[in-house]
């Protein structure tokens, strides 16, 4: 899919599309359920707060409040 613009809506679609992905693939699938959970409610938090993140880094908006580098190094 291409986006013509960046705005919180697109990244919000973004996110839909790749945890979709991320969801399903075989490998990382397990490795995000385990961190995140497996519910549909886990999940809408995680991608809403990863929209945040991005909306900030992108558009200099969103209320992302957290450190990701360091949950990556858990």
């Amino acid at each position: 899919m291409k986006f013509e613009t960046i705005n919180q809506e697109s990244i919000a679609k973004l996110m839909e599309i790749f945890y979709e992905k991320v969801r399903k693939d075989k490998d990382l699938g397990p490795i995000f359920n385990n961190a995140i959970g497996t519910s549909d409610e886990e999940w809408k938090e995680h991608k809403a707060k990863i929209g945040n993140f991005w909306a900030g880094m992108l558009l200099g908006e969103g209320d992302y409040n957290g450190q990701p580098l360091k949950k990556h190094l858990d």
